[in-house]
């Protein structure tokens, strides 16, 4: 296990893994919590019509976290798994309330309009999101089995949509022979780092997220010959070569059948989440779900390129650990590989406004981009993962203009214009292009058109403050304080 031991110094030298100090303080941020789940109880049992209060409940870490595969600076997603008499609402009333005096907690927001309502907070550093599940059991016990499916019958989809993150971790965990679970741990780590380096995480952008990489390393896992020796090393090898070779007509299953709670397992060719997926990933809990549903044409290309480029480095490098990992996880400059881009530029006068648009334009960048695959003159479009945002002072109505057609040269703020002074928030975007030999100029201004037109049907009457605005640039117009925020 000499490879795995090299590697491991390399992260822990590099600090892309934790120290142990970190490793133990996330540990104790854990804990923690965990205290404060038998006043939650109390205090619901002495509020309501609930007479007893012997039953007990598990904040359960699940994700990278859960793995063990996780990298400096992680997240820490937790599910609150409740017993039958807790309800959501008391769960989302009561639990901030013991956050908010809990000493080295800040920051405590309550997000409920969404698939998977969680608290999000940050204790002693760490970012921690907390979903709940009511499970309709008379107790949790600390080794629940939550792969069992008749755990799911009478809940609602808000609860199993929450048990999905932590289903799919037991899933893993089960699949994955315990010699090799430490072998598992570093390949994953080194696979995060090294898709968070070349720019590949972002789901909603079109690329994929930590589930992703982790079920593609599952099924190179389930694929090798699990009675020979492996090593991290190995496995990475596996990995690039897998999926730099992979027919994507086929999809990637980590199960013999698509789960289901019926007796029959549905036939994959009807189901409707993948009949136009570029990378059909099937996620192995019911209910299953595309995990990759917004890649396209063109993130599949990028993905492809940077998972051959890795698929190189490792041959060429295997057995010298510094060497493949230093060139593993050498910063993409994404500057550098393009001379045209397209920056998409979102103003908003309030924070809100601009958040709220920062959610939203992830999953509609995909979208553009399909709008331009259709142009064949264009041989490469490449949407950075980096959201770039800072706030601008304006002097003139002139300087307000130029900023929302993304003219960040001062001048335009020294010009003609109407003295009207404030300021702005300002979200860029940048998708890197390659056309064919040939064809100095090519005509986008139908996609870009189309794709302005469906961002301001998004809008409503909260963000009437927001404008959109698309502008085709060279390298050298990249602006200054983009450059400088990459650095």
């Amino acid at each position: 296990m000499d490879g795995n031991i090299n590697i491991q110094s390399y992260l822990s030298q590099h600090h892309i893994t934790e120290y142990r100090k970190e490793t133990e303080r996330r540990a104790r941020a854990l804990q923690q919590l965990r205290s404060l789940i038998p006043e939650l109880i109390a205090r619901i049992t002495q509020s309501t019509t609930v007479k007893r209060d012997d039953f007990e409940c598990q904040l359960q870490p699940f994700g990278s976290y859960g793995l063990g595969g996780y990298i400096t600076g992680a997240d820490i997603d937790l599910v609150f798994l409740a017993a039958a008499p807790i309800r959501r609402n008391q769960f989302f009333n009561i639990f901030p309330q013991l956050l908010r005096r809990t000493p080295r907690v800040s920051n405590v927001e309550v997000i409920r309009r969404t698939a998977v309502p969680i608290i999000k907070f940050i204790l002693d550093g760490f970012s921690i999101d907390i979903s709940f599940a009511n499970l309709k059991v008379n107790t949790i016990p600390a080794g629940i089995n939550l792969l069992d499916d008749n755990l799911l019958y009478g809940l609602d989809t808000v609860c199993i949509a929450s048990l999905d993150g932590p289903r799919t971790q037991q899933f893993i965990m089960n699949s994955v022979r315990r010699q090799h679970v430490s072998t598992f741990q570093i390949a994953l780590q080194v696979i995060k780092y090294w898709a968070t380096q070349r720019c590949l995480y972002g789901k909603q952008i079109g690329y994929l997220n930590g589930s992703t990489w982790t079920f593609l390393l599952l099924k190179t896992y389930l694929l090798s010959d699990l009675d020979a020796p492996m090593t991290a090393e190995t496995l990475l090898s596996s990995f690039f070569k897998t999926w730099s070779n992979w027919d994507w007509r086929h999809p990637v299953m980590l199960t013999k059948t698509i789960p289901t709670l019926g007796d029959k397992s549905p036939d994959y060719d009807t189901m409707t989440d993948f009949q136009d997926a570029y990378m059909p990933i099937i996620s192995p809990c019911y209910p299953v779900c595309s995990a990759a549903p917004f890649v396209t044409k063109s993130t599949r290309q990028v993905i492809f390129q940077e998972l051959e480029r890795a698929r190189d480095i490792v041959e060429h490098t295997m057995g010298d650990t510094d060497t493949m990992l230093d060139l593993l996880f050498r910063k993409l400059v994404f500057f550098n590989r393009y001379y045209h881009f397209l920056q998409i530029t979102i103003t908003a006068e309030t924070f809100k406004s601009k958040e709220t648009w920062i959610r939203k334009m992830a999953c509609n960048i995909p979208m553009f981009l399909q709008m331009l695959e259709a142009n064949a003159q264009l041989t490469q479009i490449h949407p950075y993962t980096k959201v770039y945002t800072q706030q601008f002072s304006y002097r003139t109505d002139q300087g307000r203009m130029a900023l929302e057609d993304g003219d960040f040269d001062p001048e335009s703020d020294f010009g003609a214009g109407t003295l009207k002074p404030g300021s702005l928030h300002v979200v860029c975007y940048l998708i890197g292009l390659k056309a064919q030999e040939g064809y100095p100029v090519i005509d986008i201004f139908q996609p870009v058109d189309d794709f302005l037109r469906e961002l301001d049907g998004k809008r409503n009457e909260k963000d009437r403050d927001v404008t959109f605005a698309v502008k085709a640039i060279k390298r050298k117009q990249v602006p200054d304080w983009i450059r400088t925020y990459d650095q």
